[in-house]
């Protein structure tokens, strides 16, 4: 429901999930923690949808923490992405920076290049905004360089642009 821009259904659904998965929590089932996780998530995902980030930013937190007690690097690393964004957007960049590099290191330990190369190009983009313009442009080379080993040709016209958007300044 929340690609079809439904985001009060979404969150009516998350809600319940959330506390469908809390009250099986008692009986420390991994599924019933697994999918608290993942509610907790998709809370922040919603929230960050609808513009409220201060409350996106302490949900999507709260599953990357509790991903990581409990060992779910995957699960981190979606809620690290998911963070990041709600940083950027709200401008905290310096936390940004911080959510990414942990962000970063989970991808290289899952081999989830396309989310590694994600979270580059959003460290790039912050160093833009931060006005740090040729740390920008070396991040983007080097996303460049990470895009050609890993095939994602599909990212090369964006961080080229990029690229040549932060040579300009």
């Amino acid at each position: 429901s929340l690609p079809r821009g439904e985001s009060q259904l979404s969150l009516d659904e998350v809600k319940r999930a959330l506390l469908l998965f809390q009250d099986q929590r008692q009986e420390r089932s991994p599924r019933a923690e697994a999918g608290e996780r993942a509610s907790y998530l998709w809370l922040g995902a919603t929230m960050l949808a609808e513009g409220k980030l201060s409350e996106a930013v302490e949900y999507i937190g709260l599953s990357e923490r509790l991903c990581r007690e409990a060992g779910d690097p995957a699960g981190a690393l979606l809620a690290c992405i998911h963070l990041s964004v709600a940083l950027f957007v709200s401008g905290r960049f310096t936390q940004c920076l911080a959510g990414i590099e942990r962000g970063m290191q989970d991808a290289r330990s899952t081999c989830r290049r396309e989310s590694e190369l994600f979270l580059l190009f959003l460290a790039a983009r912050t160093s833009f905004q931060l006005g740090a313009h040729e740390e920008c442009a070396g991040t983007l080379e080097k996303g460049l360089c990470l895009a050609q080993l890993y095939s994602i040709r599909r990212a090369i016209p964006v961080l080229r642009a990029w690229r040549g958007r932060a040579a300009l300044y």
